[in-house]
């Protein structure tokens, strides 16, 4: 790609008002600090997408007049469409195509728009964009999952070409200039391969919330009914009696740059948080080449039940089960088992609970902190996580362990499932991007997490050290292992 494309790019997906999320925070409503429409794309990216599109603009004013010429006519297109968002221009069917143009140079422009229905799910339109077929829900459908039409659906494919092209010769450019300076780093984010990559790595990541968001205020009456239909006659519950306060670090942070970030709650039913979380993981994980088929709790049973036959639990724990997208995997594993879950955010809480209730699976959701529950001592047979320790600051991550020691019963067994990022195993190439994360991505605890000795904390809790193992498992279809760490509590 031609570095002359990012000022385009972000003027197309990035900078557009139009197409901006609306999902605000009601007046008394508690969560992350954003922007009525999820706190503009330059909040990250001031010094990445400006700096870009000023040297673009530089480099333009330099050349000759036909490269002007068409800087001009890609504005007025971009102008116009903006102008009649009602109906596309004829010659592109949608925003997504256009910007699927600029990025792939496709030799032809996709045909008019055909008439079709106002409203479909999402899992039933498929692209020539993407391979067809693809399931934007992976592998687990039920009635509250984020739906939108044909145009949504659209949208959504451009945020996954673009996170996929991000994956591919960009991101190899940067390597070959990180390579190259090794001597010098800090001149790597003067570089323009650099520069574009990361600008386009984070404008897809807000458009993607803006989009989302936009959607979710669209579909929400629908799956608020859905949830209260699910849960009218439940068989698992939801505990939220107010009166846990989240660590304050966790308030303050949009993690992953979700509108709201985890602890978005509007009301006493709202359940944005969960709808957004759920609806965001899957469409990032398609763009990290996670498939449809992939499932952390599914590969974390799979195990259990290979490093430990004998475990037959009575009681599971889940922690920091955010949206329940793994909750579910237990029941259907242990069937004898009374199984649980803890989160601090109430709007994951009350999404996980119908989700779950949708899906026929029983479980028990609390509103807790996983470093201070209140349940009693030895009261569980399995502990699980996933993911849940790169979202927390490296100073929680004691009383975690602690606690994980102090809730099993003797012979019962802790999981931890999550991202493997540990810098002892990293190159310096993937020790940059795991930065980039931490100062870019609204991924603030990444490098806590990469730096962590879990397996000590769990020693450190109680553990016997011949119990605690560190290993990394290949995912179930994904192109990254995942790090696990096991204990037993003798």
């Amino acid at each position: 790609l031609n570095v002359l494309l990012l000022p385009y790019l972000i003027v197309v997906v990035g900078l557009n008002p139009a197409l901006a999320g609306s999902l605000v925070l009601a007046p008394g409503s508690t969560g992350a600090v954003c922007d009525p429409a999820h706190r503009q794309i330059g909040r990250k990216i001031v010094n990445l997408g400006g700096e870009h599109q000023a040297a673009g603009k530089r480099r333009i004013e330099a050349n000759d007049d036909d490269q002007i010429r068409q800087q001009q006519h890609v504005q007025r297109v971009v102008n116009d469409r903006q102008a009649q968002r009602a109906e596309p221009p004829a010659e592109y069917d949608d925003r997504s195509e256009f910007v699927s143009q600029i990025l792939y140079s496709m030799p032809s422009p996709p045909a008019k728009r055909a008439a079709r229905p106002a409203c479909i799910p999402v899992t039933m339109y498929a692209t020539r964009f993407v391979v067809r077929g693809i399931d934007m829900a992976r592998n687990t459908r039920h009635p509250l999952q984020l739906r939108t039409d044909h145009d949504g659906t659209s949208r959504r494919l451009a945020v996954l070409a673009m996170k996929t092209a991000l994956r591919g010769s960009l991101q190899e450019a940067v390597k070959a200039d990180h390579e190259a300076l090794a001597e010098q780093p800090d001149e790597l984010e003067k570089q323009p391969s650099y520069r574009l990559w990361s600008g386009i790595n984070r404008a897809s990541q807000d458009r993607m919330w803006q989009l989302l968001a936009e959607q979710t205020d669209t579909d929400y009456e629908r799956i608020a009914a859905a949830a209260k239909t699910a849960t009218r006659n439940a068989a698992g519950s939801v505990d939220i009696p107010g009166s846990t306060k989240p660590p304050a670090y966790q308030t303050r942070s949009a993690i992953h740059g979700q509108p709201g970030g985890y602890m978005l709650d509007r009301d006493k039913q709202d359940i944005a948080a969960g709808i957004l979380y759920e609806a965001g993981g899957n469409l990032y994980a398609m763009g990290q080449g996670i498939g449809q088929r992939d499932s952390k709790g599914e590969r974390l049973i799979r195990h259990i039940r290979e490093r430990f036959p004998k475990l037959k639990p009575l009681r599971v724990l889940e922690m920091g089960c955010s949206a329940g997208g793994q909750s579910t995997d237990y029941p259907a594993a242990f069937p004898d088992a009374e199984c649980h879950a803890i989160d601090l955010s109430p709007g994951m809480l009350r999404y996980a609970h119908a989700r779950a209730e949708a899906l026929g699976s029983t479980v028990h959701f609390h509103h807790m902190d996983a470093g201070q529950t209140t349940f009693p001592d030895q009261h569980f047979d399995l502990i699980v996580s996933h993911n849940l320790f790169h979202e927390v600051a490296a100073a929680h991550m004691p009383a975690i362990a602690a606690e994980c020691y102090r809730l099993l019963k003797p012979g019962g067994v802790c999981i931890h499932q999550d991202v493997p990022i540990q810098t002892e195993r990293l190159d310096g190439f993937m020790r940059f991007l795991s930065e980039w994360q931490r100062e870019h991505n609204d991924e603030p605890f990444w490098t806590d997490f990469a730096n962590a000795d879990l397996p000590g904390l769990m020693c450190e809790a109680g553990f016997d050290r011949e119990s605690v193992s560190a290993e990394y498992l290949q995912a179930i279809d994904g192109p990254v292992p995942w790090y696990v760490v096991s204990a037993v509590r003798q």
